[in-house]
């Protein structure tokens, strides 16, 4: 899924046990969960940050280990291992917890974000409404479309949009 060797933000760790065994403490979310070629990768959230974690068997070792090579990106490889860190020991105390949404926040941020794609593209209110926030409700036409709750629910997510947009959500983005 990720090659941390290329990846600097990736953390790895070496654990005795099979990646299949490994378990977040409470508090931590798993975001994505996939296996390939011997390895578990992980992309895990808390209070703490988001991290993205590559879990490797190692035998050899008896506690487990995060695995940092030097190369010109040691200094990334031992940031994200101290994020990884907080977040598997104490995910429950280095942010305030507004910092990580929650699972609700991040489905309505990507419905927004579907929604100014749609906008982008020159859609409609009503194509976005029966396209995107009411994908099985039956189109309307007419007055019944003018008087409708859908339209005023779109046409709110719609200004609310534009309101995000206006403050720069890109900004906020790119610092996370």
């Amino acid at each position: 899924m990720w090659l941390p060797e290329l990846l600097p933000g990736v953390v790895v760790l070496e654990d005795p046990g099979p990646p299949s065994a490994f378990i977040p403490p409470s508090g931590v979310e798993i975001i994505a969960d996939h296996t390939a070629f011997g390895e578990r990768h992980l992309v895990l959230a808390s209070i703490s940050g988001r991290v993205r974690l590559c879990i490797r068997h190692a035998a050899t070792r008896d506690i487990p280990a995060f695995v940092v090579t030097v190369d010109a990106h040691s200094a990334k490889r031992l940031t994200a291992a101290a994020v990884a860190e907080r977040i598997l020991f104490w995910p429950d105390t280095a942010r305030p917890k507004q910092a990580v949404p929650t699972v609700y926040q991040r489905q309505r941020l990507i419905q927004m974000l579907t929604i100014h794609d749609a906008l982008f593209r020159g859609g409609s209110i009503r194509d976005i409404a029966f396209g995107l926030i009411f994908p099985t409700s039956h189109p309307l036409t007419g007055a019944a479309w003018k008087g409708s709750g859908e339209r005023r629910h779109a046409s709110r997510l719609v200004a609310e949009l534009r309101r995000m947009v206006s403050g720069g959500y890109r900004k906020l983005l790119l610092q996370g």
